[in-house]
């Protein structure tokens, strides 16, 4: 408990300097009322991020409109069963599974684990040696990243394997040796998933080439059976970056359902909207995404196909010859789709049976919305 209170009032005073510095630009609203006003907004659920990304520094009494973190929790716990959770909790059996199913998803080369490691051939990959020896018989680009890894944690891209000097080269041209590399991965203890890197579509290369940039797409099986999606973005790395996630200083973009284009990007640092990239110059706003009816159209079969998960957001690529699914998560950024304006309670996840039992444990409202200031 202690430790999530620092971690928060650390994103608290990290975001005052940035987006803080901003609204107090625009707004005319000092660092100190920011504060208090967090403050306050902390007592009722809502944190630091939520005040700059759902726009309550415009007007505080607006935060009852929106589900808070804990909320979202409840209603996800109740939608998604423990018995759900291995599948995308462990990435090796999410990807084995979509492969038996036709379900395009990067193909996986082995574990790697002090203890248990393997290869798909049933070889060990549990030494040095071990992992020379795959890297040697891949000779293409892979990542590697934690078996049970979020939020782009640990994740390491590699795009060119020089098996001759043993060293390998990172997407954003860092060089690793494989001694590091296994250094690495053994030094934690963890379990790490070695699998092909996908090749991006060359409209997400030219928009940022280091990282491979992914739709996550909020899907969600209704009262009625029927598996709807619920918000699309489109996550974009940033500078160095081998990942997109906004956790890591990615930004991200809002899609339109219909049509695939993008809106301007967002990042959580900052309440101004992103229009070109901040690296590439390259068009955000407006863009249009490759086979965005087929990146769809997988997306809700592979959903069809977990159907024991009602609530799920799917990391999903845009190969050159179509969409490629990465990654399935049970929990995924509720702000995903408030950031946009509209409250996860106005969506047919806040109106399942799920959200009516996490809004019923809501606390009184704290603070009367005002009339003379504009909403978010």
């Amino acid at each position: 408990m202690w430790t999530q209170q620092v971690r928060r009032r650390r994103e608290a005073l990290k975001l005052l300097l940035t987006a803080g510095a901003e609204v107090k630009a625009d707004f005319g609203k000092s660092r100190c009322r920011q504060m208090l006003e967090i403050g306050v907004l902390g007592l009722k659920g809502y944190g630091a991020a939520d005040y700059y990304l759902l726009g309550l520094y415009k007007d505080p009494g607006l935060a009852a409109r929106f589900m808070t973190n804990a909320q979202y929790n409840e209603a996800r716990r109740r939608l998604n069963k423990p018995v759900q959770g291995i599948i995308e909790f462990n990435k090796w059996i999410f990807a084995k599974y979509c492969e038996s199913l036709g379900i395009p998803t990067p193909h996986c080369y082995g574990v790697f684990n002090r203890e248990f490691g393997f290869t798909e051939d049933q070889a060990s990959l549990r030494s040095f040696e071990d992992l020379c020896a795959l890297l040697c018989s891949v000779g293409k680009p892979i990542v590697v990243k934690p078996l049970a890894g979020n939020r782009g944690d640990g994740v390491r891209v590699f795009k060119e394997i020089d098996r001759g000097q043993q060293i390998l080269v990172g997407a954003n041209r860092s060089k690793t040796t494989f001694r590091q590399l296994h250094e690495a991965l053994a030094g934690k203890g963890d379990a790490w998933l070695v699998q092909e890197k996908v090749e991006q579509h060359p409209v997400l290369s030219e928009l940022h080439a280091s990282s491979v940039n992914t739709a996550r797409i909020i899907t969600l099986r209704g009262e009625s059976g029927d598996i709807v999606i619920l918000t699309a973005a489109l996550r974009i790395g940033v500078g160095g970056a081998e990942v997109d996630n906004t956790t890591g200083g990615g930004i991200a973009a809002e899609i339109d359902l219909a049509s695939g284009i993008c809106r301007a990007a967002k990042s959580r640092s900052s309440i101004r909207p992103i229009v070109t990239h901040p690296d590439t110059g390259h068009q955000i706003e407006g863009l249009a995404l490759p086979c965005w009816a087929g990146v769809k159209e997988t997306t809700l079969k592979a959903h069809q196909f977990l159907p024991f998960a009602r609530s799920l957001g799917w990391d999903v690529a845009f190969g050159p010859s179509g969409p490629v699914i990465l990654e399935v998560n049970g929990s995924w950024y509720y702000n995903r789709v408030q950031m946009t304006g509209q409250s996860l309670w106005e969506t047919e996840f806040g109106r399942s049976l799920a959200g009516h039992g996490a809004r019923r444990r809501q606390r009184p409202q704290l603070l009367r919305p005002s009339s003379d200031l504009p909403s978010s």
